[in-house]
């Protein structure tokens, strides 16, 4: 254990019981939360690029939404094959959004 985490648990002694408990559960949550982060920044490229396809497509499916709405066109779901397609092509050369 660390000097300054050492002092941090000394500290928190001193307190009620149930603000030990209030702290004592911050601390495990913050815990868990950084355990996630660390988890989550640890995927692999693989992981990572399908992240990002998934990512630009919800994008690209967004952009068509609101340029169907700008151009007074009733909004349709954009289909399978347009998000395979800005999938394969990470959005360039989408023509099925067109």
């Amino acid at each position: 254990m660390t000097t300054l985490l050492d002092q941090a648990f000394q500290a928190a002694q001193k307190l009620p019981s149930d603000l030990q408990d209030e702290l004592a559960q911050q601390w495990l949550d913050d815990i868990q939360n950084e355990l996630r982060w660390q988890e989550t920044l640890s995927v692999s490229d693989m992981e990572s690029d399908i992240l990002t396809s998934m990512a630009l497509a919800a994008l690209a499916e967004d952009d068509a939404v609101v340029t169907a709405i700008d151009e007074g066109k009733t909004s349709e779901p954009v289909s399978r094959e347009a998000i395979f397609e800005i999938l394969e092509f990470g959005g360039a050369e989408c023509n099925s959004l067109n």
